[in-house]
């Protein structure tokens, strides 16, 4: 079987979020199904690392699709052409987009509809792309992936007559390898003794102006040497507020901004931090909650969204809006040596739960259903 993957946002060196997803999981369809032919379809040229098997054939087609009108071009020309010319039997789409004419079979995932419920959150001409676009999308899929249950749970609430029998569960996992700390790059990075840390793009769905605000209030109430550690590009344009927030905490020193930190160095920078902060506004999973368990470290954690569905009873939960109940979990974890150990041995346990092989296997099956080859 030939089989199309729409590999557009896999990039070198910015394997994060949706691209993890693609990732980790086209490399395991490869590798463990050998039998078929996989058409990896790139937006740019791509490093040998992507071509995991003999039995991946790495194919560019043009133009770069980086803005809503380029969207349409790669999809609706360059993908709808390539799926003829090299006779593909389904396409698998991880990044939830795809060509809507053709009659090639199609397997995609959604990784959230953040769109619907906080449209502020993307700009303007991403917002009415996926507007008018998503629901056609949906349709037109045979299979639907959510990322969580809580994905999955929101199509069927906001398109309620989609067939929600066409719609799996198909989680994410922990990123590659994130058990092997290297002991050098605690002088590379210079890292304090005692912090806090929040892996995150600067973006205003992750909350960090929130989480600033909450951090301030626990050193002004609570005390304490602690710092907090931002890891994380900016993905936004930002408004004065956080600029300024950012600003008065970097210069004070109780903030530590690492940007373009390699994936193989985030685990030596996990390791050591007194708890993982994700208090996002809205996630479809939430990776960093796994990075925290995966490593010893409790999580603190929205209490929103998917958050809670992946954190389980191994966090603590809180409300992202109420900076004071941030800052209250925060000195929990600096207070409560006998409620870390337990999120910690808790968090141990809960991180298995995720697991790449068995989504991997979940989206061949869909692959199958979706040409009719599942017995």
């Amino acid at each position: 079987m030939n089989i199309a993957i729409n590999a557009r946002v896999l990039i070198k060196d910015k394997i994060e979020g949706v691209g993890r997803y693609v990732f980790e999981t086209s490399r395991r369809l490869a590798e463990q199904h050998a039998d078929h032919t996989f058409y990896f379809f790139f937006d740019r040229p791509w490093p040998d690392s992507f071509v995991f098997s003999s039995n991946v054939k790495p194919v560019l087609l043009r133009p770069p699709a980086r803005h809503p009108v380029l969207y349409i071009i790669w999809f609706e020309w360059s993908m709808r052409l390539a799926l003829k010319k090299f006779n593909i039997d389904v396409l698998y789409t991880p990044d939830g987009f795809m060509p809507l004419n053709t009659q090639v079979p199609i397997v995609m995932v959604c990784h959230d509809l953040v769109y619907t419920h906080h449209p502020n959150f993307l700009p303007y001409k991403d917002r009415y792309y996926l507007k008018k676009f998503m629901p056609k999308f949906l349709a037109k899929a045979n299979k639907v992936l959510a990322v969580s249950q809580f994905v999955k749970d929101d199509i069927v609430q906001q398109f309620p007559h989609l067939d929600a029998a066409k719609i799996e569960v198909a989680y994410n996992a922990l990123p590659g390898d994130r058990t092997n700390p290297d002991p050098k790059l605690e002088s590379k990075y210079n890292l304090p003794n005692d912090y806090f840390l929040c892996i995150s793009s600067i973006h205003p769905r992750k909350n960090i102006l929130g989480l600033l605000h909450a951090f301030e209030i626990y050193q002004n109430s609570f005390g304490g040497n602690y710092k907090l550690i931002l890891v994380g590009n900016t993905y936004w344009k930002l408004d004065s507020e956080i600029i300024q927030k950012i600003e008065k905490l970097l210069q004070n020193g109780s903030l530590i901004h690492l940007q373009n930190v390699k994936d193989q160095d985030i685990v030596s920078i996990i390791c050591k931090a007194k708890a993982m902060m994700y208090v996002s506004l809205f996630e479809g999973f939430g990776i960093p909650i796994l990075e925290g368990m995966a490593n010893g470290i409790p999580v603190i954690t929205s209490n929103i969204t998917s958050m809670p569905e992946v954190a389980g009873d191994a966090a603590i939960l809180v409300d992202p809006y109420n900076h004071l109940e941030i800052a209250q979990a925060m000195h929990r974890i600096t207070t409560e040596p006998d409620l870390v150990n337990d999120l910690i041995k808790k968090g141990h346990e809960r991180v298995k739960q995720f697991n790449w092989n068995t989504s991997t296997e979940i989206i061949y099956k869909s692959i199958l259903a979706a040409t009719n080859k599942l017995k």
